[in-house]
This record gives structure tokens, C-alpha cells and sequence, in this order.
């Protein structure tokens, strides 16, 4: 099918879901959405969102599309905010109806990394709970929000998912969080410190003035090469150890951690390289093609970063400059550390129930 008729399938799908008022056919129009410019479909869809502001089906399906393939402008996120106002009926910073629509809505916003919208829809739901475990939980989700959102305006700070963690664990008595929870914000808080960390090395490599010097921030990229193994291997026992996730956490996981050994593979050519002795630089391994190859039609913009660097990886040799593997890599390390970290619907689930029951939250 080509884009015209792709683009004239999904508009005729989406009048029908509009006129249904369900979304059976949400799964479909997601597959003619993926082929799709998401500048078209974010015009597309924002135009619609005032028109179906009280209507709870079809406002959901719309804000699913928008969250799952389109990237989050500022323009676009203060248009939905608006329109979420309206359909929640917002005093001040509460919303007053349509909660549990909401708090599904903000799970289908974390999915697409769109933290802004998440932050402000767990913030204005806590006042409405009358559980204090879900309160609590509320006020995790928007944490993880606010830390995310941080990743986007380039503010790293690992610390703020230290406390988050904590915080996790601290409500563990309360509500039945899983390894899940705790294992995922773990790894993306060692994930978020190990890129960190060797963007500091790299720049410090750049800056080297002498053989000896040199000589020291190599054998440092080759330990922080292993620690970045031991990561990939923390990854690994995460996919092992967490029961009940979804194919999507599973394959983000998968993603981060072939990325970590991607980073382990070039530390070591660079920290080689930088001897000037051709029988250090090591073989390529079977890893970056076949890496390449599984990635080659990847959507996500994590995904296409790490397949850009595996390309450029592969034209590596003996002769190649290592100042062109450090830009290469500090780049990487810089956009790697704008992007936010979307939540799987695995993150959502507890041990004894994949939600608190619709009582829980008070009734407007």
C-alpha cells in the first residue's frame, strides 16, 4: 500500500471509530499510523481533540495515536494539555471527573514518552484518591515524570532516580510493587550514570596533551568498558528475574542492553587504538552486524541513535583516526542522554492486580 493510500485508509478507519464510539478498530489504524509522517498525523489528530473533548471513547483513541506515534513539540503538548483540562474539568491543580480515564490516558503518555502531559495528569489526580497506597503510587509515576522530562531539557541528574527509587521501596508495604518496578527505574538510573560518566571521559581523552595522560584516561575508558559488561549482564538477569512483563519491556531492555555492550566494544577499540599499535586493535565482533541487520528497521529514536553509531562502527579499522572514534562516541553519549526512557504497560502491573479498583478513587 502506498502513503496516499495508507493516509486515505486511516482517515476513512478513523471517521468509523469516531462514529462507533469504541476502539476496536485502534489496532488498525495504529498499523496505518506507523507509515505515516507524525507532522500529518499530530495535525490530523490535534484538529479533531476539541470536537470529541466529551467523548470518552474516541478522545481516548485519538490521544493513544497521538501519544504512540508522534514526538511531543511544545505546541503539541500545551494543545493536549489544554484539551485535558476540559475533558477532566480542571479547578485549580485537580481535576474534578473522568479519573480513571485520565490515569489510563497517563499510562498510554508514558508509553510514548510524552512525560509533560504525565506529570500533569498524576499531579492532578492525587487530591481526587482516598487510597494512600495509590496516592503514593501517583506520586511515583509523576516523579518518574518530572526526572524524565529533566532527560529531554538536557538536566541529567541520576540522583533524582536515586529518590525515586527509594521512594518505590519505601511503599512496597503498601501496595504490591514487583521487581518490576524497582528492577526497571534501577537500570535507568545505572544506565543514565554509566553514559554520563564516559561522556566526561571522552571529553577529558579530547583534551589530552601528553603520551602519559593519555596513556591514564585509556586505561580508564578500558575499566569503565567493564563496567559497562557488567551492566549488559545486569540487564540480562533483569530479563530472567522479572516475571510478567510485556514484549515491549522485554525488547527495550534488549535494546539497552546490546547498547551497553555496543559502548563496552568501542571503549575498548579507542582505548586501544590509542596505543598505536595495530595488534591491540581487536576483531570486530559477530555482535555490531548482526545487531545491524535486527535493527535495520527500528522506529525508535534510541534505536536509529545506536544503529547510526553500529554504521559508523563498522567502517572502523587500524587506520582510522581515533579522534574520529571519540567524536563519534561523544556524540552518540549526548543525544543517548536526551532521550527519555518510555514505560512499558509491564510497569504498570502489581503482584496481586494490574490496577487499584475504580473506588479508590473519589467519586465527582
Amino acid at each position: 500500500m502506498d502513503k496516499d493510500a495508507c493516509q486515505d485508509a486511516f482517515v476513512t478507519g478513523l471517521v468509523a471509530l469516531m462514529q462507533q464510539q469504541h476502539q476496536i478498530l485502534l489496532p488498525l489504524l495504529s498499523c496505518y499510523a506507523a507509515r505515516l509522517s507524525s507532522d500529518y498525523l499530530a495535525d490530523h489528530l490535534l484538529r479533531l481533540l476539541p470536537d470529541h473533548a466529551s467523548r470518552l471513547g474516541s478522545f481516548s483513541a485519538l490521544l493513544s495515536l497521538l501519544f504512540r506515534h508522534c514526538a511531543p513539540s511544545d505546541e503539541a503538548v500545551q494543545l493536549v494539555r489544554a484539551q485535558l483540562d476540559v475533558f477532566g474539568q480542571k479547578s485549580g491543580d485537580r481535576y474534578t471527573r473522568h479519573a480513571w480515564q485520565l490515569y489510563r490516558i497517563g499510562i498510554t503518555a508514558s508509553q510514548g514518552a510524552w512525560y509533560a502531559i504525565v506529570a500533569e495528569i498524576m499531579h492532578g489526580l492525587q487530591p481526587l484518591v482516598t487510597s494512600e497506597a495509590f496516592a503514593m503510587w501517583l506520586s511515583v509515576l509523576e516523579e518518574f515524570a518530572i526526572a524524565e522530562q529533566n532527560v529531554t531539557l538536557q538536566q541529567v541528574d541520576e540522583r533524582k532516580h536515586v529518590r525515586l527509587l527509594t521512594k518505590l521501596k519505601g511503599i512496597q508495604t503498601l501496595i504490591s510493587v514487583s521487581s518490576i518496578q524497582t528492577g526497571f527505574v534501577s537500570l535507568r538510573m545505572q544506565w543514565l550514570y554509566a553514559v554520563k560518566h564516559l561522556a566526561t571521559m571522552l571529553a577529558s581523552f579530547r583534551q589530552q596533551q601528553h603520551a602519559a595522560s593519555g596513556f591514564k584516561i585509556s586505561k580508564m575508558l578500558i575499566d569503565h568498558a567493564s563496567r559497562l559488561r557488567h551492566l549488559a549482564h545486569q540487564y540480562d538477569l533483569a530479563i530472567v528475574k522479572m516475571k510478567h512483563m510485556d514484549a515491549d519491556m522485554k525488547a527495550q531492555l534488549i535494546v539497552y542492553k546490546l547498547s551497553a555492550l555496543l559502548l563496552t566494544f568501542l571503549c575498548q577499540v579507542i582505548a586501544k587504538a590509542s596505543y598505536d599499535d595495530p595488534s591491540f586493535f581487536p576483531m570486530r565482533p559477530m555482535l555490531l552486524q548482526t545487531m545491524v541487520t535486527d535493527w535495520r528497521d527500528g522506529q525508535q529514536p534510541f534505536q536509529q541513535l545506536c544503529i547510526h553509531l553500529m554504521q559508523q562502527a563498522e567502517q572502523w579499522d587500524d587506520t582510522r583516526p581515533v579522534e574520529e572514534m571519540v567524536d563519534a562516541m561523544q556524540t552518540f553519549c549526548s543525544r543517548a542522554l536526551c532521550l527519555p526512557c518510555p514505560l512499558p504497560f509491564s510497569f504498570f502491573k502489581m503482584k496481586r492486580a494490574t490496577a487499584p479498583p475504580q473506588s479508590h478513587v473519589a467519586a465527582v
